[in-house]
Parts: structure tokens; C-alpha cells; sequence
């Protein structure tokens, strides 16, 4: 498995590698149900935050992501009412990206308009 520092440039959405990393899953017999908690993951964050990921994604995004796929994950059978909350850290993490802006997409901006 290769592993991608952040100071390696932009980071793209993390992908089922790096959701078992995060989630220290080993093997690929779970798969199936990682990826799909996975792109569910993916939605709930774009859709939380009004944002698209899909060209720039700050690593508050990606560990949003990941974590909450991670939750799910670990929370798959309904034993509790707390399984069906969103935690705290994701939450946060998904509120400080609700103002979010691409920084390559800012500067472009200001170059085109330098009154911005």
C-alpha cells in the first residue's frame, strides 16, 4: 500500500486505501462495504458542506470523510442510539468547511479581478 504525505501536493478524496488505513482494516474480504460507506461518506460531507471535493480537497475534508466511513464502519449493527449520531469531531470538522474556499480557485480569481 503506498502512502501519500500531505506535503505532496494537493490531495484527492480518499479512496478505499486510504479508508483502510485510517479504519486499520486488513485483507480485502470487506471491501464491498468500505467503499460504499465510502462514497456514502463522500456525499454526506459535499452535501453537509455545499461543497465539491472533487478537484481540491483540504485535508479537513478528507479526514471528515474518512472518519465518519470509519464510524459507520464500526457502528454497522443498530445496538445503540449513539450509532445513529454523527460524532462530534465530524461534525466540527464539517462546519469549519462550510466556508471553505480553494485556494487555487481564489487566487485565480483575485488575478482576474484584483478588486476581489
Amino acid at each position: 500500500m503506498t502512502t501519500r504525505l500531505p506535503m505532496d501536493g494537493p490531495m484527492p478524496l480518499p479512496d478505499l486505501n486510504d479508508l483502510k488505513a485510517f479504519a486499520r482494516v486488513d485483507g480485502d474480504h470487506e471491501d464491498w462495504t468500505l467503499n460504499t460507506l465510502l462514497q456514502s461518506a463522500v456525499e454526506f460531507v459535499q452535501t453537509a458542506t455545499g461543497q465539491d471535493f472533487t478537484v481540491t480537497t483540504p485535508d479537513r475534508a478528507r479526514v471528515a470523510v474518512m472518519a465518519l466511513a470509519a464510524h459507520w464502519y464500526d457502528n454497522r449493527l443498530p445496538v445503540a442510539e449513539a450509532v445513529n449520531v454523527v460524532p462530534f469531531h465530524v461534525r466540527s470538522l464539517i462546519h469549519q468547511l462550510r466556508d471553505w474556499q480553494d485556494p487555487a480557485v481564489t487566487e485565480a480569481l483575485a488575478e482576474e479581478d484584483p478588486a476581489l
